[in-house]
C-alpha cells in the first residue's frame, strides 16, 4: 500500500482548506509532502509558511495515495503543463484526489472530470469550459469514486470523505454512552457521519 499523499500549493491558493485533511490522513500514518511550483515554501494568506518537499517537476506521482487540490486563485497554474501531467499520471497510477473550493477546476482541466460528478466553489452558475464533460452537483460534498470534490464550507465533511474514499480507514469504533460497556461498531451507512459528529464536536464548521 502507498503510504504518502501529496498536498498542492500555488501562489495565492488557500492553505487551511487542505489542513484538517492532512491531520486525518497524517494519523492513519501517510506522509505528508508539499508540492509548489519551484519547490519553494509556500506563504499563504494566513501569513504561515508551509514548508514545501517538492517542486512540481520532482514529484513522482505513482507514490502517492492521495493527492489534495486547494481552492484559491487558480489561474496561475492553469496553464501549468508540469502540473497538469502530474495530476494526470497520479491519476493512471490510481491516486484518490481531493479538491475543494476552486481545486476541481484545475482537475477539470487535467481532464480529470470528464464523465464525473463534480462540486466547486464557483457557484451553480459557473459555465467555464474546464466543467465540460462532466455533471455539477450542487451538494457540499460530492464523492465520485477516487475523486471527492467540495465547497469550502465543507471543509471537515471534505476531510472525512477523503479518507474514506482512498480506503484508508474500513472501520471506526465509537464509545456507545456512558454504561455501554464495549465500544461499538458504526454501522454501515451511519459511520462516516459518526466520524464527522466526532470531528465536528472537535473543530466545528458544518
Amino acid at each position: 500500500m502507498k503510504l504518502k499523499a501529496l498536498v498542492i500549493f500555488y501562489p495565492d491558493c488557500i492553505e487551511f482548506e487542505a489542513i484538517l485533511a492532512a491531520q486525518l490522513l497524517h494519523e492513519e500514518n501517510l506522509t505528508i509532502d508539499v508540492a509548489t511550483p519551484d519547490g519553494s515554501d509556500y506563504l499563504g494568506p494566513s501569513g504561515i509558511a508551509m514548508r514545501a518537499t517538492h517542486s512540481y517537476a520532482d514529484v513522482r506521482p505513482e507514490e502517492y495515495a492521495v493527492v489534495i487540490v486547494t481552492g484559491g486563485d487558480t489561474s496561475t497554474v492553469l496553464e501549468n503543463e508540469t502540473l497538469l501531467g502530474l495530476l494526470k499520471a497520479a491519476n493512471q497510477a490510481g491516486a484518490t484526489f481531493g479538491a475543494i473550493c476552486a481545486g476541481p477546476r484545475l482537475l477539470g482541466r487535467a481532464g480529470l472530470l470528464i464523465g464525473r460528478r463534480f462540486t466547486h466553489g464557483y457557484g451553480a452558475d459557473s459555465r467555464l469550459a474546464d466543467w465540460e464533460g462532466g455533471s455539477y452537483v450542487d451538494q457540499l460534498v460530492v464523492v465520485d469514486g477516487n475523486i471527492v470534490t467540495a465547497k469550502p464550507q465543507a471543509y471537515l465533511d471534505f476531510a472525512v470523505d477523503l479518507l474514506y474514499a482512498g480506503g484508508l480507514r474500513d472501520s471506526w469504533y465509537v464509545d456507545a454512552g456512558p454504561g455501554s460497556g464495549d465500544p461499538q461498531q458504526a454501522a454501515n451507512g451511519t459511520e462516516i457521519n459518526v466520524v464527522k459528529a466526532h470531528y465536528r464536536s472537535i473543530w466545528g464548521g458544518w
